[in-house]
């Protein structure tokens, strides 16, 4: 479920004092909600007006609205009317990217460019791992250290579960080619990973958007 709140100032307790302590409590008040019930809370808040080359120096109020959040996405208008922004994101379980978006005759934002596509790196071996115990396997679930000793002793190479994460996220989309989804949840406050088999439907396309988390 997706919670969006329009804007931060509409729910926090009007105070003259905004240190970094305020900001991170009442964005952990919200966090802590959306771990207990596994919802998605999108907040709304503004920038300031001066510019920076750093987009994330430009949101208003402490750095603790940014410590206490799993992600964080900054738009910014190249000019004021333009319908073309760039969109920076940042977080703990994400790649850091950012995108050039334009918007069309339907105010749909159209995605220009992308860094991420931009960087052409090599295939990720824990992809062909992953594709050599799916051949056993229709279905995976479990924390990142329990995913980690799988691989690791299916592969006989060390993989750690603090990296786990990340790798898997970053090649979702060659894993998706291959024809297996990666999903991530929670449950009673832990990160579970889930890897599953799909079966298309003949004639069906990939749709790399279907399994996007």
């Amino acid at each position: 479920m997706l919670i969006v709140i329009d804007t931060l100032q509409c729910i926090r307790k009007q105070s003259l004092d905004y240190s970094y302590g305020t900001d991170y409590k009442d964005i952990q008040s919200l966090k802590k909600i959306a771990d207990e019930y596994q919802l998605t809370i999108l907040l709304i808040h503004h920038l300031r007006k001066q510019e920076s080359k750093d987009a994330f120096h430009m949101i208003s109020g402490t750095t603790g609205l940014q410590g206490a959040a799993d992600t964080i996405l900054v738009m910014t208008e190249n000019k004021r009317g333009s319908g073309s922004v760039k969109l920076s994101v940042l977080g703990r379980d994400v790649e850091p990217r950012e995108l050039k978006l334009e918007r069309d005759e339907n105010s749909i934002w159209i995605k220009k460019e992308d860094s991420l596509e931009k960087q052409k790196e090599p295939v990720d071996e824990i992809v062909s791992i992953v594709d050599g115990c799916m051949k056993k396997h229709i279905f995976l679930s479990g924390e990142p250290s329990a995913l980690a000793e799988l691989f690791s002793n299916a592969s006989g190479k060390t993989i750690s579960h603090l990296t786990l994460l990340k790798r898997l996220k970053k090649s979702s989309g060659e894993l998706l080619r291959l024809g297996y989804a990666f999903h991530t949840r929670r449950s009673d406050g832990k990160r579970i990973m889930e890897i599953s088999k799909i079966t298309w439907l003949e004639g069906e396309k990939v749709n790399e958007n279907r399994f996007h988390q």
